[in-house]
């Protein structure tokens, strides 16, 4: 049995983000514009989405992730880690959190723990 790396609870369920690709100007940063994706899952250390484009190892992008029942977004900078191909032309992103609020990486913590303790009680049921 392997032991698990992960630092942060997983949360396994979908939720729609948005993003943009943060691009390095020479004066100024810029923007590309803001996109929409389903997230896969998520930790407070980072999210795995799928995309239609290879946006590439290293690139820094400003998220936004919706939650339900939690308002703002939470907001924040991601960087990518992995890009690996999936089926009907997609790539499988896996980006670490990069610029994330002590305050948003605790609420993602605590929906994490909410979501594994509603998981534990249906299954006892």
């Amino acid at each position: 049995m392997s032991q698990e790396r992960r630092k942060h609870k997983r949360i396994e369920q979908q939720f729609i983000a948005r993003f943009q690709v943060r691009l390095h100007g020479s004066s100024q940063e810029t923007f590309k514009g803001w996109d929409m994706v389903t997230v896969r899952n998520l930790s407070a250390g980072g999210v795995n989405f799928n995309y239609d484009k290879d946006l590439g190892v290293g690139t820094v992008l400003d998220f936004k992730v919706n939650f339900p029942d939690y308002e703002p977004p939470i907001s924040c900078q991601a960087k990518i880690l992995r890009v690996e191909d999936a089926p009907y032309g997609l790539f499988h992103i896996a980006a670490e959190f990069s610029g994330i609020d002590k305050k948003e990486k605790q609420m993602i913590e605590d929906l994490a723990d909410e979501l594994e303790l509603e998981d534990t009680q249906d299954a006892g049921e």
